[in-house]
């Protein structure tokens, strides 16, 4: 009876040690997404409502290694502190959901409008999904457009 139970105890022993082999030979170890260390430029259009109607605004984002800055850049435009500020949720929130930290990477976003003044929190979530886009090096399918605000959490 003893030699028995040895015998299956050996046999599952031996059956746990080929499963962490294939295991270990089968399946890649979690490597976190980290950014590759080149610029990388997302461009996408942007609804937008200006005092007499509504027009559509180019927003490009721009990643790249830097010191932490988050930029709003604009020609000839004005641009609110609500904007700004949304910029700023946008970026946060496109690091947490990468996880890719944004101390050694800087974020542009270039908006080009027909208007004279941008302000609001509508273009975060666009401004949120171009910035993962980059992060992660995967493209925007062509006509991806969107509006909508967002949180930094």
């Amino acid at each position: 009876m003893d030699e028995i139970l040895r015998r299956k105890w050996h046999l599952l022993f031996m059956i746990f040690i080929l499963g962490l082999l294939i295991g270990l030979v089968v399946c890649k170890p979690y490597a976190a997404p980290h950014f590759t260390g080149e610029e990388r430029v997302v461009s996408l259009k942007v609804p937008a409502v200006t005092s007499s109607k509504g027009v559509m605004v180019n927003l490009t984002t721009i990643v790249k290694p830097g010191s932490g800055k988050i930029l709003v850049a604009v020609n000839d435009i004005l641009t609110g502190y609500t904007a700004q500020s949304s910029a700023r949720n946008a970026a946060k929130a496109a690091s947490k959901f990468t996880g890719i930290g944004l101390d050694d990477l800087d974020i542009i976003y270039l908006i080009q409008a027909n208007a004279s003044t941008i302000d609001g929190p509508s273009a975060g979530a666009a401004m949120a999904v171009s910035t993962v886009s980059a992060l992660l090096g995967h493209p925007l399918r062509d006509g991806v457009t969107m509006t909508g605000s967002i949180d930094e959490d």
